[in-house]
């Protein structure tokens, strides 16, 4: 709501915490306290990896979905073919994780449209407000990950290339990055 004022409106939000290596473990339980004593919460993980593919996995399997359809996640989720082509995307992402050494499920539980929020993911509102999109970081990071893997991402291609296609066509930018090869 300011410079260095942040508002959390929703009450689902959390906040996970965890050191990326084992020596950063006293900084992650100040963390935790420090968000207990604001009053907002932190949750203490011991793999925050693990929980960063988690959250990635979900962004790459709802945000370019919603943003090629104009929907929110509860209505993508809703539709049997839309919540087919995400279970597949997240299905893509589990196996790129797993060549990091990430274990991630491969059900579509995270998909529940009982238990999506109906709001539009942040890819979706970039878009309708002409912003660029979060595709190098949410999208090509994933699909560069499979490259050097060797894994093959045939909807994660698929979806990437039609996001970028729609947000060009919505800004009349050229394509800001060169695509990743197709060679998995």
């Amino acid at each position: 709501v300011a410079p260095g004022v942040v508002r959390c409106a929703s009450p689902s939000s959390r906040f996970l915490v965890g050191p990326a290596v084992e020596t950063g473990q006293p900084a992650a339980d100040a963390t935790v306290r420090l968000l207990a004593d604001t009053g907002i919460g932190g949750e203490r993980v011991q793999d925050i990896r693990r929980e960063v593919w988690r959250k990635l996995a979900f962004n790459v399997a709802m945000s370019p979905v919603c943003t090629l359809t104009a929907s929110g996640n509860r209505a993508v989720g809703a539709d049997p073919e839309l919540h087919r082509l995400c279970s597949d995307l997240l299905a893509e992402v589990s196996v790129v994780a797993a060549s990091e050494g990430i274990s991630l499920p491969v059900d579509a539980a995270p998909l529940d449209p009982a238990k999506l929020s109906p709001h539009k993911p942040s890819m979706l509102q970039d878009l309708e407000a002409g912003r660029p999109l979060e595709t190098d970081s949410i999208l090509r990071a994933v699909q560069w990950l499979a490259r050097e893997a060797n894994v093959a991402t045939p909807f994660l291609d698929m979806v990437t290339a039609l996001v970028e296609a729609r947000a060009r066509a919505r800004t009349g930018a050229a394509r800001s990055v060169k695509p990743v090869d197709g060679g998995a």
